[in-house]
C-alpha cells in the first residue's frame, strides 16, 4: 500500500506532463483553432509533427466555404502548391504528409461529407497511391471511415453520409496509447527542451505572409512555407539526402503497382467527372540525382507504370497533366528541391507551365 501511495503521484505527474506538453495536440482543441484562423485568412506557424496533421486538414474542410474554386489533394510533395501554381486564389491545399491511397480517399470523402462544392481538383499522385504496401506505414484509423465512404460513392454510388463519422474508438485508443507510450514521453521531453515555456504558451500563432522562421507555417490557403533551415539547403544537401535515401523501399524494387488501385483510380476520375469536377493531374518530378540513381536499377518498375497510368487517364478523360516524374522533362535541377523528394515553392512554375 505504501509503495502504491509513493508511486501514484509519480504516475499522475507523468500523465499530467504528457497531457500538458502534448506535441501532437492529441489532448487539446488546437487543431480547431488553427483551422479557423487559416479559414479566416491568416498565415500561421505551428509547432507540431507533420505526421499528425490529418485532423487539422479535416478541421479546415469542416470550416472552409461550401463553394470553393479549387482544392489540392495529394502527399507531401504538393504541400507547397500555392495560388499562383494552381491558378486560383479561391482554393485550399488539403495535401497530407505521406498521403497514400487511404489518405487521399479520406480527404475526398471528408469534402463530400461536408458538402463542399469545389469546381476544380488538382490531384497530385505518386507511386505510393498505387502501392498497397504503402498503406501500412501510416495510421489512418481515425479518418478511415471517410475513405470507406468515398470508396462506396465511387464503386456503387451509395451515399451513407448520415452514418459517416470519425472512428472515435480509434481516436480514444490513440490517446490511451500516448499516455502509456515511452516514445511519446521522449518526444514530449524533446519538445519541451527545445521550446521551453513556449511549449505551453506559444504552440502556434499568426504570422506575416511568407513567414520563414524556424518552423513550418501555413498561408491562408493552407499551403506550407518551409522553415529557414530548409530554404537554405544547397544542391549538395540534396545530393547528400539522396545518398542515404532508401530508394529500394520507396520505389518498391521488384514490385509492380496494384492493378486494383489502377482500376479504382479510373473509377474515381469517372466519378469526379460525373459530379462536374474539373480534374487536373500532377506528377512531381524527382531530383535529377535521384532519378539517375533509380534509373540505374533494372527492377524498378513503378515509376514508369505510374507515368503510363497518368498519361492514359489524361487521354481517356481529356484532362490536364502537369509535370512528370522525369526531371529532365520538366527542366528542373537538384537545386530546385529542398531534399530528396520535395520541390521548392519557387520552382513550381516549371511544373505548371502549360
Amino acid at each position: 500500500m505504501k509503495k502504491l501511495l509513493v508511486l501514484l503521484p509519480s504516475v499522475l505527474l507523468y500523465f499530467l506532463f504528457i497531457v500538458l506538453i502534448d506535441p501532437n495536440f492529441l489532448f487539446s482543441s488546437e487543431d480547431e483553432k488553427i483551422a479557423q484562423s487559416i479559414v479566416d485568412g491568416n498565415s500561421v506557424f505551428v509547432y507540431k509533427k507533420f505526421e499528425t496533421y490529418r485532423n487539422l486538414k479535416k478541421c479546415i474542410i469542416e470550416r472552409m466555404p461550401k463553394n470553393t474554386e479549387c482544392v489540392v489533394v495529394g502527399p507531401s510533395t504538393s504541400l507547397v502548391f500555392d495560388s499562383q501554381s494552381v491558378g486560383s486564389s479561391s482554393f485550399y491545399n488539403l495535401s497530407i504528409t505521406h498521403g497514400p491511397f487511404q489518405d487521399t480517399l479520406a480527404i475526398l470523402g471528408i469534402l463530400e461529407a461536408n458538402d463542399v462544392n469545389y469546381k476544380k481538383l488538382v490531384l497530385n499522385l505518386d507511386n505510393f497511391f498505387f502501392d498497397s504496401k504503402a498503406d501500412q506505414y501510416v495510421n489512418t484509423d481515425f479518418i478511415k471511415p471517410y475513405a470507406d465512404y468515398m470508396s462506396s460513392l465511387v464503386l456503387d454510388g451509395k451515399d451513407h453520409k448520415s452514418r459517416v463519422h470519425p472512428d472515435y474508438a480509434a481516436l480514444l485508443s490513440s490517446k490511451v496509447d500516448a499516455l502509456f507510450s515511452v516514445s511519446y514521453f521522449q518526444v514530449s521531453w524533446r519538445y519541451l527542451s527545445s521550446r521551453k515555456l513556449h511549449a505551453l504558451t506559444r504552440r502556434w500563432g499568426i504570422v506575416d505572409p511568407g513567414f520563414a522562421g524556424d518552423v513550418f507555417s501555413y498561408d491562408q490557403n493552407a499551403a506550407i512555407f518551409y522553415p529557414k533551415k530548409a530554404v537554405e539547403k544547397t544542391e549538395q544537401d540534396v545530393i547528400d539526402y539522396v545518398s542515404t535515401y532508401d530508394i529500394e523501399g520507396a520505389f518498391s524494387f521488384g514490385s509492380h503497382i496494384s492493378t486494383e488501385r489502377v482500376q479504382f483510380f479510373d473509377s474515381l476520375v469517372a466519378y469526379l467527372k460525373s459530379r462536374g469536377r474539373e480534374v487536373e493531374l500532377v506528377l512531381v518530378p524527382l531530383p535529377p540525382v535521384m532519378w539517375d540513381k533509380v534509373s540505374e536499377k533494372s527492377d524498378c518498375y513503378v515509376l514508369d507504370e505510374v507515368s503510363k497510368v497518368m498519361e492514359k487517364t489524361r487521354e481517356r478523360y481529356g484532362l490536364v497533366l502537369h509535370g512528370s516524374l522525369n526531371p529532365y522533362k520538366c527542366g528542373v535541377v537538384n537545386a530546385d528541391f529542398y531534399d530528396a523528394r520535395h520541390i521548392r515553392r519557387e520552382s513550381l512554375h516549371k511544373l505548371f507551365t502549360e
